[in-house]
């Protein structure tokens, strides 16, 4: 059935075509076809826009365009279609942009970032490559589109090292909360574990991601992780240990001495390069890297935990807080286990 224009309706055509509305835009809001639109233009007498934007619009949508916006951008701001705009262009003799020149644009940093960060050795610097090489990651770009990935996962009460690490990157991205859930076991595809809450932080950087592959922290290393320049720092062994590592003190029963204990899990090369750094730290040693349910571990006790401990956290600047409340009170028990030790190395 015919649509009737009513006089209304005809005032409101033409006053918003006059205010450079474009007839698409028009024909949505007052739902009538585009058909109807230029009928009721001829009739009133107003001609056709040529290309329907003015030559300050065209350079503005030239401009806009240059400095990176999409055409879809460009459309919504001025209430154009995106394929007037891509004409427009065409008419001023620029070209649309290719999908990867797209993904060039969006990947462009619109966040400060300190992608020098991993350049100069420190102690911080170490401390985090560490810590990466347990609880982060290098996220690969997808399809070899845009910039590699970096990013840090912890639980929600050592936010304040993720923050250490924001500040240390000079970034002003923004640190995420990811609420507690059920994930798939895995190493055991029919169970669930409860994930605690816990914070990510994450950035998009070449530079990062390479600097940290340098190190030996490549993408999807769980299994075949090993650190490379960094085997005898020992700043980056208290950044792995703050982030796949346990530390406590167990009251032994029918004994006044307590029994320290260090446990690092990850895989066995890096397993194995934490046994050579033990051994040149605290000589006598015997441990071994074991494999207990799917993952590498090895554990200290006594006076070696004592030890390395001491080695590893005492004086340091960086680390998480409760992880070094733990080795400090580790290190406390030192005065009752060397007795202990000398006796046992002089028979």
């Amino acid at each position: 059935m015919r649509h009737l224009v009513s006089e209304a309706e005809r005032l409101e055509i033409a006053s918003r075509f006059e205010s450079k509305e474009s007839v698409s835009n028009i024909s949505g809001v007052m739902k009538l076809s585009c058909a109807t639109i230029y009928n009721q233009l001829a009739k009133m007498g107003i001609a056709r826009r040529r290309c329907g934007f003015n030559e300050t619009e065209l350079q503005k949508i030239c401009d806009e365009y240059a400095s990176g916006k999409s055409a879809e951008v460009i459309a919504n701001n001025i209430g154009a279609s995106s394929s007037s705009i891509l004409g427009a262009l065409k008419r001023c003799g620029i070209s649309p942009r290719t999908a990867s020149e797209q993904e060039q644009y969006r990947n462009r940093r619109k966040h400060n970032l300190n992608e020098n960060a991993f350049d100069k050795p420190s102690e911080e610097r170490n401390y985090f490559i560490g810590l990466m090489m347990a609880d982060g990651c290098v996220v690969e770009s997808k399809q070899g589109l845009g910039q590699r990935r970096i990013q840090l996962a912890l639980n929600e009460e050592d936010k304040e090292i993720v923050e250490r690490f924001k500040s240390f990157l000079s970034s002003t991205h923004t640190i995420c909360y990811q609420k507690a859930r059920l994930s798939r076991h895995a190493r055991r595809p029919n169970e669930f574990i409860n994930c605690r809450p816990h914070v990510v932080f994450s950035v998009s950087s070449d530079k990062l991601a390479q600097a940290l592959i340098s190190f030996g922290v490549v993408p999807r290393k769980s299994k075949t992780a090993s650190v490379v320049g960094l085997e005898n720092d020992r700043h980056f062994w208290r950044g792995v240990i703050d982030g796949d590592g346990s530390l406590g003190v167990r009251k032994q029963k029918g004994r006044r001495t307590s029994s320290p204990r260090l446990t690092l899990v990850g895989s066995h090369d890096l397993m194995q390069q934490f046994i050579e750094f033990a051994k040149r730290n605290a000589p006598g040693n015997q441990v071994k890297v074991c494999c207990y349910d799917g993952l590498y571990r090895v554990d200290l006790t006594g006076i070696y935990a004592i030890q390395i401990c001491k080695v590893v956290y005492q004086g340091s600047k960086v680390s998480i807080s409760r992880k070094l409340e733990t080795a400090n009170s580790i290190i406390k028990l030192e005065h009752e286990w060397k007795p202990r030790y000398r006796k046992r190395i002089t028979q």
